[in-house]
């Protein structure tokens, strides 16, 4: 750990360093993505949480981490845009916890099976997640 912290001025900056890829993808992804195949954006979604997996396990196991760079208010904005883009911006409250309970399973299953190949993950998540959203 000393070894680290010889190339960072503190945890604070060690633990930016680490959250700041994951804010910069998602920011880029949510900008990028306009309305169109819902189960793509599913697929691209759980690759693009795959890809940080580490990351969301680290937040799932220390909750302070979502302090840094204002993580927690982020990835409520970024779900909130991710719903609007799969389902429309006029929501019933039922289409809102359905997009929710999607987003957030596959977010968790990236965590729970992180040690599995990707290939045994991703299908199963995305069609129970497009199932939830009745795709």
């Amino acid at each position: 750990m000393t070894a680290l912290y010889y190339h960072f001025a503190s945890r604070d900056d060690l633990v930016r360093s680490i959250v700041q890829p994951l804010v910069e993808d998602f920011e880029r992804f949510t900008a990028a993505r306009e309305p169109g195949d819902p189960r793509a954006l599913l697929d691209d979604y759980f690759e693009l949480m795959w890809r940080h997996r580490e990351v969301t396990g680290m937040m799932v196991r220390d909750i302070s981490i979502l302090a840094y760079l204002d993580l927690g208010q982020r990835m409520f904005e970024w779900r909130r845009v991710l719903i609007a883009l799969l389902l429309g911006p006029d929501l019933t409250r039922a289409q809102q916890i359905r997009a929710t309970l999607a987003l957030g399973g596959m977010a968790d299953c990236t965590v729970e099976y992180a040690g599995l190949p990707l290939e045994e993950v991703k299908p199963t998540a995305v069609a129970a997640a497009a199932e939830a959203l009745g795709l």
